[in-house]
C-alpha cells in the first residue's frame, strides 16, 4: 500500500466558521502538524458568496477543502503517505476545530498491490 486516501463530509457547520479564512488556514495548518505532515505549499481562494477553496501539498501528499457556508457544509479530502503521518490525528484536529453537528468519513487504501516489496525510506522521506 502507498497511502490511505480520507474523504470528510461536515455538516451542520457554522455558517460563519466557513467563511473565516484565518479559521480554515488555521484549521488545515493544525491538521497538518497533528498529522505530522510537512507542508511544501499552501494556496486558498476565497469566492465572493464566500466560499473558501484551499490546498496544501504536503512532502506526504496533500489535504484539501471546499466550503460552502450556504449549505453549512465543508468537504475535505486529505491523501497521506509515510510511515511517519498520522492522518486520524489530523482529522480529529479538523472536526474539533469546525465542530460539525455530524460528520462522514470514508477510507480507501491507494496503491495497494503494486509494490511486492515496502517502497525505500527516501521516497516517504523526500
Amino acid at each position: 500500500m502507498i497511502g490511505t486516501h480520507h474523504l470528510l463530509d461536515l455538516y451542520s457547520v457554522d455558517s460563519h466558521s466557513l467563511t473565516d479564512l484565518e479559521l480554515i488556514r488555521d484549521a488545515l495548518r493544525g491538521a497538518c502538524a497533528a498529522g505530522h505532515f510537512t507542508t511544501l505549499s499552501e494556496h486558498i481562494h476565497t469566492f465572493p458568496e464566500g466560499g473558501i477553496t484551499a490546498i496544501l501539498l504536503l512532502a506526504e501528499s496533500h489535504i484539501s477543502i471546499h466550503t460552502y457556508p450556504e449549505h453549512r457544509y465543508a468537504a475535505i479530502d486529505l491523501f497521506s503517505c509515510g510511515a511517519q503521518a498520522r492522518p486520524e490525528a489530523a482529522i480529529q484536529h479538523l472536526i474539533t476545530a469546525l465542530a460539525p453537528a455530524h460528520h462522514t468519513r470514508s477510507v480507501s487504501t491507494r496503491g495497494e498491490g503494486i509494490c511486492a516489496r515496502p517502497l525505500p525510506a527516501h521516497i516517504y522521506n523526500s
